[in-house]
């Protein structure tokens, strides 16, 4: 069955505004049809034709190919040239490639991707195997955007949360007094890496069970804020629906993690979302899987920070 694949042109995209609502989707979305084609395939074969074409790659070219995107279900690949030899040195920046790669606030961390790049995608079926599908702009512009304008979780006050957006950094938005009130906390979750942030003088005195449950052994006052990294370090988009998954995954004492990847097809957010149907399964009842968040007579890490940093400067 034929399907589209989009060449991405050299482009001079750039945002000036690191606010997230002065980035516009529908801006980002324009720039992307003004900058790409769609070409539509028979086979993979002919795929693959088109990008060696695209990219003029031969046996002393070869092209690389990076994941731009994964969920349960689909993964968004970019073939692409790097500014590493003397082929791409004439070749004009391809700024949405980078975009995609490094995010917006981090280019020393990659190579620069110049010349025109291939999008492709691919499902993941049934049998757990990758089989191609076409490939929108509006995917692409989601994408980036997501990309520009991030995703994190801020827990309130009796055991709510919602979302928040953010461009660089996660607390860009608090005040410096809010900021030098913050300690933030890391988890490993498959290849990705949990950044918590945590009030240390908490702005109420309940307990956040949620965030408690994902601390395990310490009850924690206070908001909480939730990020979510890759191996680079770069932050990366976290949505609610991936939030709930993670919490019931992560705040697990019982269960042994296992995080090796049993398939090709088994990325991080596939791994997530089988623990958490495996977990809901056995526990359809339990709002947390670790049974005693909350408990009063826990100690507070709230207070544990306090006390550690009057050490920390006497």
């Amino acid at each position: 069955m034929p399907f589209d694949i989009i060449i991405i042109n050299p482009n001079n995209f750039s945002v000036s505004d690191y606010i997230p609502s002065k980035i516009k989707y529908d801006d980002i979305l324009d720039f992307i049809k003004d900058h790409s084609t769609i070409i539509n395939v028979s086979t993979p074969d002919e795929m693959m034709g088109t990008i060696i074409n695209t990219l003029n790659l031969s046996q002393e070219i070869h092209g690389n190919t990076s994941t731009v995107f994964e969920s349960t279900n689909y993964i968004i690949q970019m073939c692409h040239l790097l500014d590493n030899n003397e082929n791409t040195i004439n070749k004009p920046i391809n700024e949405i490639a980078n975009v995609y790669t490094r995010g917006l606030t981090q280019p020393e961390k990659k190579d620069i991707i110049k010349g025109s790049v291939v999008c492709m995608k691919s499902k993941i079926n049934h049998n757990d195997l990758f089989e191609v599908d076409s490939i929108t702009v509006t995917e692409l512009a989601t994408i980036l955007y997501r990309n520009c304008v991030k995703r994190g979780i801020v827990l309130n006050k009796n055991a709510s949360f919602n979302e928040f957006e953010y461009v660089a950094e996660p607390i860009e938005f608090m005040t410096m007094d809010e900021k030098l009130n913050t300690k933030f906390f890391e988890f490993n979750a498959s290849e990705y890496i949990i950044k918590v942030f945590i009030e240390i003088k908490p702005s109420f005195d309940s307990i956040n069970d949620p965030l408690s449950a994902l601390f395990g052994r310490h009850n924690v006052y206070g908001r909480g804020f939730v990020t979510l990294q890759n191996v680079d370090g770069r932050f990366i988009d976290l949505n609610i629906d991936t939030f709930e998954k993670l919490l019931y995954v992560l705040s697990d004492r019982q269960t042994k993690e296992n995080d090796e990847k049993t398939k090709d097809t088994d990325n991080f957010y596939r791994l997530i979302d089988k623990k958490y149907k495996k977990f809901k399964k056995e526990n359809p009842l339990k709002k947390y899987l670790f049974e005693n968040c909350g408990q009063n007579d826990r100690p507070s890490l709230n207070q544990l920070v306090q006390i550690q940093l009057e050490k920390n400067n006497n």
